[in-house]
């Protein structure tokens, strides 16, 4: 947990390097909420940017593409969808019990992480983006993040971009792992990426 002036002894720092955070004896929601959830929306770090690259004389997982054709940015939209925070729980301890967590999307927020991928996108030498989503199951707002990507991408008309969903991306990135470049996703599935891109 941070301190309640965590922030302030943060805030004019040039730098905050965030290692791995959890212990077996603290609840995993704590630590993410009390500590990195705190510094991500107290700050409004909304884009997570992870490089993903093979590594010299690192033996990569992905068999068919060789260290030099691998070289993704996958940005994750890091303070709105599942870290909203907006949720909670009834009833505890009894048959009727219930929990919410709800996925909470803002235009605003949608705008400015896709903004920043395009822009992202377009100072590479490849100016790729391929934009993750999973409108075929969440109808509303992932069909609005298709809708606003349709928007923002007329704003950049030197980008090339694409659509996939989640799980045909997953496949993508093995089978096909030199056909992308630049990745931006809501937090839940940049995390499937993320994982998998690091396995």
């Amino acid at each position: 947990m941070m301190p309640a002036d965590g922030l302030d002894a943060l805030r004019n720092k040039d730098a905050i390097l965030f290692g791995s955070a959890g212990d077996p004896h603290i609840p995993d929601h704590i630590t993410l909420w009390g500590l990195r959830l705190k510094i991500c929306q107290g700050f409004d770090q909304y884009a997570n940017v992870r490089p993903t690259r093979i590594l010299p004389g690192i033996d990569g997982p992905l068999k068919r593409c060789k260290a030099e054709e691998l070289n993704w940015v996958i940005v994750r939209e890091n303070s709105e969808g599942e870290y909203s925070g907006v949720g909670g729980r009834v009833h505890q301890g009894h048959p009727i019990e219930a929990a919410t967590d709800v996925s909470i999307m803002t235009r605003v927020g949608v705008e400015r992480i896709l903004r920043y991928a395009f822009k992202l996108a377009q100072s590479r030498p490849r100016k790729l983006l391929t934009v993750v989503t999973k409108s075929n199951a969440q109808r509303h707002a992932m069909v609005m993040w298709d809708e606003i990507t349709l928007e923002v991408s007329s704003e950049f008309p030197d980008v090339t971009w694409d659509k996939e969903l989640v799980d045909a991306a997953t496949a993508r990135m093995v089978n096909r792992p030199a056909s992308l470049d630049t990745l931006v996703a809501t937090n839940l599935h940049a995390d499937i990426l993320s994982d998998l891109a690091a396995a």
